[in-house]
């Protein structure tokens, strides 16, 4: 009989250390989470900045196109006699078109590195904080069951 009370004492002794070492655990967590919640606004304004830099790359993209559009028309223009710039101007434009378009896909390319590893991680967290799973309501459910009895 004193085997079986000395089993449970020594029982009872680690059952309190887990329940300590879970306590802290749970309370940097906690403060990791609230960390978070206060990170949101920050986390808000910088997908606003990238949704910006992302729009004013759209823009100038159209704006490229539009203009090696009407530059390929007065190419088109030149070569069939027509009145036209001159061919030492349309070198000249063609260019600046040039320098352009290797500005364009440098910017672009950061924008896909930058994109890559945001979008990385943000859907990585929201996969991670998604409940749809049974397992992490079956857990919350055990959980509350414990705290309720």
């Amino acid at each position: 009989m004193a085997t079986a009370h000395v089993e449970m004492h020594n029982e009872h002794r680690q059952w309190c250390s887990d329940q300590a070492m879970w306590r802290d655990e749970v309370s940097k967590w906690l403060r990791d989470a609230w960390e978070a919640c206060r990170g949101l606004e920050s986390l808000r304004n910088g997908f606003e900045e990238l949704c910006k830099d992302l729009d004013a790359h759209s823009a100038a993209l159209d704006k490229e196109r539009a203009g090696v559009a009407c530059h390929e028309h007065a190419l088109a223009e030149y070569e069939k006699g027509k009145a036209g710039e001159g061919l030492v101007g349309m070198a000249n434009l063609h260019q600046r078109f040039a320098d352009r378009h290797a500005a364009s896909e440098e910017a672009h390319q950061r924008l896909k590195q930058r994109h890559h590893e945001i979008f990385t991680h943000w859907l990585g967290l929201v996969n991670a904080l998604k409940s749809d799973s049974a397992e992490p309501k079956k857990a919350r459910r055990q959980t509350r069951m414990l705290v309720e009895a």
